[in-house]
């Protein structure tokens, strides 16, 4: 389940439409128009540093999903991995401890 999870949400990243949701999720001219004494530059940039971290926050922990999915179901090509891969113990480690 946590697999096919993972994948619609790597699909639907590919396929987002990112100008769009920059503009109409990260667009706080909206609230400066309405509280002005609020909102400063300060907030603006704490706003968008809040909404990006959680985006990429949310995009690693799918990508770690699928990591440890391809991991337990063995959906891996091992001689690849020997072969073009450093640090793959590591990430194993972690994946399998999510």
């Amino acid at each position: 389940m946590y697999g096919l999870a993972a994948v619609f949400a790597l699909v639907v990243a590919t396929q987002a439409d990112w100008p769009k949701i920059q503009k109409n999720f990260f667009n706080t001219e909206i609230a400066a128009d309405m509280f002005p004494e609020v909102i400063t530059s300060a907030v603006k940039n704490t706003a968008l540093y809040t909404a990006l971290s959680f985006v990429l926050g949310m995009v690693l922990a799918l990508a770690l999903a699928l990591m440890h999915e391809l991991i337990v179901h063995d959906w891996l090509d091992h001689d690849y991995i020997a072969n073009h891969t450093l640090g793959w113990e590591q990430l194993r480690e972690r994946a399998l401890n999510c």
